[in-house]
């Protein structure tokens, strides 16, 4: 199996590298960062094929977009799973809202965290039949950044609603009418499942977002 771990879970969890090869021989694990550079972790993730990727609690919607991101033009089936040191109600919810397979407990020693990736990579999953959903409704994962963004228009739009451009402004630099950059925004919204333009924004530009939308696809200023 092959295996990618943020920095923060490798820190969390002392000899975690060591346990997955004394575990498995054969199960490759990759420490990546995506706070210093997404991009650079996106393509860690791409080129690894990994079965299974976990990252940190900092972050987490820039690092689950990353996971997904990474994972789409990496292999079918492997599962983004979030690294926790603890499981509160909150923690789940958020996990589940952004679209995360799973949460690991970083508190857990290096042999143990090692058996719950494994059993993530054979399908199972506490978080999906965790009994607090059964009093809170689950959350609809967010969509991949391509199923929201479809054009490089859009691109634009997007981020410069994440620096709180105006609507009339976006449209005097995008070169459209007004209506139609409020429809294009209500329509990514729509598509992201987000509650408005600053959940919108907030979702596609922490921490190494713009890198990845004007980046990630390689165009050109």
């Amino acid at each position: 199996m092959r295996s990618v771990v943020d920095v923060w879970v490798d820190r969390a969890v002392p000899g975690l590298r060591d346990a997955v090869r004394d575990a498995d021989s054969t199960w490759s694990v990759e420490v990546v960062d995506h706070r210093s550079s997404a991009r650079i972790a996106r393509a860690t993730i791409v080129r690894s094929r990994p079965d299974i990727v976990v990252v940190g609690p900092q972050l987490t919607s820039a690092s689950s977009l990353m996971c997904r991101l990474g994972l789409a033009g990496s292999r079918a089936g492997a599962q983004c799973v979030l690294g926790s040191g603890g499981s509160t109600d909150a923690v789940k919810i958020q996990a589940q809202r952004r679209g995360f397979f799973d949460i690991i407990d970083t508190d857990m020693s290096a042999p143990d965290v090692v058996e719950r990736m494994r059993s993530i990579c054979a399908g199972e999953s506490l978080l999906r039949h965790d009994r607090l959903w059964d009093t809170v409704e689950t959350y609809r994962p967010s969509a991949d950044v391509d199923d929201v963004v479809v054009d490089a228009i859009d691109h634009d739009i997007i981020e410069l609603v994440s620096l709180g451009v105006s609507d009339r402004d976006i449209a005097l630099g995008v070169h459209l009418s007004v209506q139609t950059v409020r429809n294009r925004v209500s329509a990514m919204i729509q598509r992201a499942g987000c509650a408005n333009r600053t959940h919108l924004g907030w979702l596609f530009t922490d921490i190494g977002m713009t890198e990845l939308l004007s980046g990630g696809s390689e165009r050109e200023d």
